[in-house]
Order: structure tokens, then sequence, then C-alpha cells
């Protein structure tokens, strides 16, 4: 599953909130923040976004994450 293409219902029957991820401002490079989910995902101007634990908690479009390992996983 490519977290590009993802609908706001697969990426939520899959992950479950307070599910972890690698967060990457930007795909193009390495590396990234480990992050939490914080609420369901949702369509926001047609982006599958996702409100993740930031200093700032902000929302984000789901295509720059990365799934980690996750325990809160649903099978």
């Amino acid at each position: 599953m490519h977290m590009d293409t993802i609908s706001v219902d697969d990426f939520n029957e899959c992950f479950s909130v307070g599910s972890s991820f690698i967060w990457q401002r930007s795909r193009f490079l390495r590396g990234g923040l480990a992050i939490n989910t914080l609420a369901p995902a949702y369509k926001l101007d047609g982006v599958v976004v996702v409100k993740i634990n930031t200093e700032q908690q902000q929302v984000v479009p789901v295509a720059h994450l990365t799934p980690l390992g996750n325990r809160h996983q649903r099978q």
C-alpha cells in the first residue's frame, strides 16, 4: 500500500489513532521526525491529511509519512 495513493478510509482502517510514523517535510530528503497521529485522517482540499504530535500540533499529508513498526497498526 503506497501512502501517496491511500484513501482516507483505507488509512483509518489500517492505522488507529496513536500510530507511529516517520514524518518527512520533503519526501525527497532523507531522515525525518518520529511522530504519532492524534486523530483520524481526513480529506482537506482533495489531499488525505492527519494531525500529528509535533511541538505545534499540525496537519500533514499522509504521503509524507512512513509507517514505523506500528503497534497501533490494525491487523
